[in-house]
Order: structure tokens, then sequence, then C-alpha cells
């Protein structure tokens, strides 16, 4: 027994990277404190914030995701990028003083989308609202279709309230057939409450 034991710390030693996949496979929660938020995001995704920017965007320098370190430093931004960045998510909020019904939030959303044709003059609407309940909340949604370079790019935009505070959550996802079944799952983690 005790050398069976042995044998077991050697191989730990030997393979630190074998004892680190199996840590690896538990997917990653991340908690935002003020506002208050949680998420749990898939597993071999990167976390961006304020405290990790600059050390991850050299990594990322020449990605669609470096666009959003300005973003990321100055307003509190967080993003999540898949592996293979052809996907990300980008969370933002912003102290509303009151806290909206996703009915209502439905009526917000031509504002909203006229905000982006603005910015992306080229963007295509292909849903202009819906609500949508994902776990514990009831989210606001739009998609569009926006081509950026020649590569065509679905957003899909998820806006909720809470605690005062407006929620925005975009998925970029590069391509024009997107899977929003695999996201939408992974945001009824999404939770506004301690």
């Amino acid at each position: 027994m005790k050398r069976l034991f042995s044998l077991f710390l050697v191989a730990l030693l030997l393979f630190p990277a074998l004892a680190m996949g199996t840590a690896a496979q538990v997917a990653t929660t991340y908690v935002n404190e003020d506002p208050y938020y949680s998420y749990v995001y898939p597993l071999g995704w990167k976390m961006i914030n304020k405290d990790t920017v600059n050390l991850l965007m050299g990594v990322y320098a020449n990605s669609l995701a470096s666009s959003y370190a300005e973003l990321i430093q100055n307003m509190g931004v967080v993003m999540f990028m898949s592996p293979d960045e052809q996907e990300f998510a980008v969370v933002l909020t912003q102290f509303l003083g009151m806290d909206i019904p996703a009915e209502m939030l439905i009526s917000v959303l031509p504002m909203l989308v006229e905000g982006v044709k603005t910015q992306a003059p080229d963007a295509e609407i292909i849903s202009d609202g819906e609500l949508l309940q994902l776990g514990d909340n009831s989210f606001a949604k739009i998609v569009l279709l926006m081509p950026i370079e020649s590569v065509n790019m679905i957003t899909t935009i998820y806006i909720t309230t809470a605690n005062q505070n407006l929620y925005a959550v975009s998925y970029y996802i590069m391509g024009t057939n997107p899977d929003f079944g695999g996201f939408e799952s992974t945001l009824a983690s999404f939770s506004l409450s301690r």
C-alpha cells in the first residue's frame, strides 16, 4: 500500500499537466462585485476584465477583442472569449436608478437598434426584439448581422435590469449560422442576486 501511494506521488510530480487537466474541466464562475453579477462561462473561454486586460491584450492584439481594450479599462466592461476567438460575450453594466420590467425593455429596443445602426450603418436587423426567459432572468433580445471587414458577425444583445442597474450582454459569433442555444444555456447561469 505504501509503495502504491509512493507511485501515485511520483506520477503527480512527473506529470503535473495530467493533474491540472482534471481541474481544468470544471467551469469557471466570474463574480463582479459592483454592480453584482455572477456568470458561469464556458470551459476553455478566457475572461478579460480591467485587471487582466493589459496582460491578455498582448496575446490578442490582432483579434477583434483588442478593439474592446479601452472599454474594458475605462467602463468596467468584462469580455469572455472562446479559445478559437470566433465567439465572445461582452457584459456592460450601467446604473439606471430604477428597475424596468423586461416587458417594458422591449419598447426601448428600437432606440438601441438605431444606436447600433448609427455606429454600424451596414448592420442588418435579423430580429428586432423578443422576450426570453433564461434562468431567473427575463431578457429583451435583438439580433443583428454585422459585416466586419470581409467576415459576417452575428451580434445578439440581451438586456435586463435588476438592483437599479442595466445589464447588457452582447454575444458575438463569426459566420452566418450561429448556435444561440449553446450560449443561451450558459447565459441562464447569469445571476443578479447574491
